[in-house]
């Protein structure tokens, strides 16, 4: 229980201002914003985000679930 879904993300949202918030919650194995194809730099509002232990990314979920950041109100959870 490690990989995170990050949703609720908005197009300002950079993987480098998602990682800089997570990382509070432990060490980042791998982040990544899903777009919606290989050509387009616009990313569909979600991410994965793998955390190094899962207490980091239980930690995660606790905290963030339901918070605004920037602009767009997060849905954290075990990714499916």
């Amino acid at each position: 229980m490690r990989t995170l879904y990050v949703g609720g993300l908005t197009q300002q949202t950079s993987l480098a201002a998602l990682r800089a918030m997570l990382l509070e919650y432990g060490e980042i194995e791998e982040a990544r914003l899903i777009s919606n194809s290989a050509q387009n730099s616009n990313h569909r509002g979600f991410a994965y985000v793998t955390f190094c232990s899962s207490k980091a990314a239980k930690a995660a979920i606790r905290a963030l679930d339901g918070c605004k950041f920037l602009g767009g109100r997060l849905r954290v959870d075990v990714a499916r």
